[in-house]
């Protein structure tokens, strides 16, 4: 097959005959046209210097695979990529590249409209938009230079190969937008939407306000993830589960699975399954180690607002040790992910944030729409068969458009989390928010 063809439409061409037991298992599940299946396969040209894409899936190719826009059925898209396994040998870099370029190529539409939902729960003032760009841009200009002066060193070295992904991704989303006629998105929105996590401090550290009392300091700011680890007595299986905290505007997900042949003595592991956006071991946005509770200044905040700030008091640390020990497979790991009973947990104190999934939107005194909306789950013998499962709250969630304003509906949907009808949190948000029409989020 010519890498030089013309037709690079965005379409749903027919699956190849030989395709990945994943690809074929959807191929299968759901028809192509109602699933929004994508296959793409990018080309390094080496003279040329650039990129070729052809949406089909061509294993000798230099990058390949799929986008399953299934947001409106399961609440996740889901993405994978393979790279460096085509026919023609190439660095590192380049193999970097393509990955990023081709993600970038089938998830342009989801990226933009993740940036239009989350950039103004961020950026609430100009003024602080050209902070955030100087800064984004000046930290640019200071990987690369460290990049170029440390080539022998093994973690700029991979900072090379994140570099050279973070371009091919600019260049793919790019590309993707002027096939389709629209306007591309900048790379100071790629770099955005890769730092949110970092723009949750530095945004407060760029402008601070005038009075920075501790009295003024909110809870809900520090907490966004529940996490566990659970060995089994016998040791004769280990689970593992997350589940996300964040504002609700930030539900449009992506499953990821990464596959990139890089030849490096320093790299861990190739291979990678995400989703983007992560003994019994709980996490609760308290930091375990005490150097990092230190530095962070927890004792300050304990001594000020009290022990629901120590890593071994905190509500969620006493519900975990409490409960633990009921976890013994897979279906009851995902039960104390999902867990919310703050009105009868003596822990919880009524706060429906003071537990394993949160639910700020149910917060009596200043609700807002944020939350808990996903957990993800696996076990050793997932991971064995390079498998892992994502489960999303049992609760279903319907958003959608009504004069002007959204109204947010939570249907009972497990007793563990409130079967409450709550009413529009959207008049917050200014902006119209990027989901379906009908979101319902069943697990899978």
């Amino acid at each position: 097959m010519s890498r030089h063809s013309q037709d690079e439409r965005l379409g749903l061409p027919q699956p190849p005959a030989r395709l990945p037991l994943l690809l074929l298992l959807l191929a299968v599940a759901v028809p192509l046209s109602q699933a929004g299946v994508y296959y793409a396969t990018a080309y390094w040209m080496p003279t040329e210097k650039t990129i070729q894409v052809k949406n089909v899936l061509d294993r000798k190719g230099d990058a390949y695979g799929f986008y399953n826009n299934s947001v409106k059925t399961t609440g996740w898209g889901i993405l994978e990529i393979k790279a460096g396994y085509g026919s023609q040998s190439l660095s590192n870099e380049i193999i970097m590249f393509a990955a990023g370029f081709l993600e970038g190529y089938l998830t342009a539409p989801h990226m933009d409209d993740h940036f239009t939902n989350l950039y103004p729960q961020l950026i609430k003032k100009r003024s602080m938009l050209n902070k955030v760009q100087d800064f984004l841009t000046k930290q640019d200009q200071w990987t690369r230079e460290n990049i170029k002066y440390y080539k022998s060193d093994p973690f700029w070295r991979h900072a090379d190969y994140v570099m050279a992904q973070m371009d091919g991704l600019f260049a793919g989303a790019t590309k993707r937008a002027v096939l389709e006629g629209k306007k591309p998105m900048t790379l100071f929105q790629i770099q955005f939407l890769n730092a949110i996590g970092d723009l949750l401090d530095l945004i407060p550290s760029l402008s601070p306000t005038k009075n920075s009392s501790l009295k003024f300091f909110k809870r809900w700011d520090m907490g966004h993830c529940s996490a566990l680890i659970k060995v089994l007595p016998g040791f004769e299986n280990i689970f593992f589960a997350h589940s996300s905290w964040y504002t609700y505007a930030a539900m449009l997900r992506i499953y990821k699975h990464w596959d990139f042949n890089i030849v490096d003595k320093d790299t861990s592991s190739s291979r990678l399954s995400f989703s983007s956006y992560p003994g019994y071991w709980p996490s609760y946005n308290i930091p375990f180690h005490e150097k990092v509770y230190n530095w962070s200044g927890y004792p300050i905040l304990v001594k000020k607002l009290g022990l629901d700030y120590s890593y071994d008091l905190a509500s969620r640390a006493k519900i975990f040790r409490r409960d633990q020990g009921k976890v013994t497979d897979m279906e009851s790991m995902k039960y104390i992910m999902r867990y919310n009973n703050y009105k009868q947990d003596p822990y919880s104190k009524g706060d429906p944030c003071n537990t394993i999934c949160c639910r700020e939107d149910l917060n009596s005194h200043s609700p807002s729409p944020g939350g808990c909306y996903d957990t993800k789950s696996t076990q050793r013998e997932l991971l064995e068969l390079g498998r892992n499962q994502a489960k999303l709250s049992s609760a279903k969630f319907y958003l959608f458009e009504e004069t002007r304003a959204c109204q947010f509906f939570i249907k009972k949907g497990g007793r563990h989390l409130p079967g409450i009808q709550v009413q529009s949190l959207c008049h917050q948000w200014a902006h119209r928010t990027r989901w379906p029409p009908c979101f319902p989020l069943e697990p899978f």
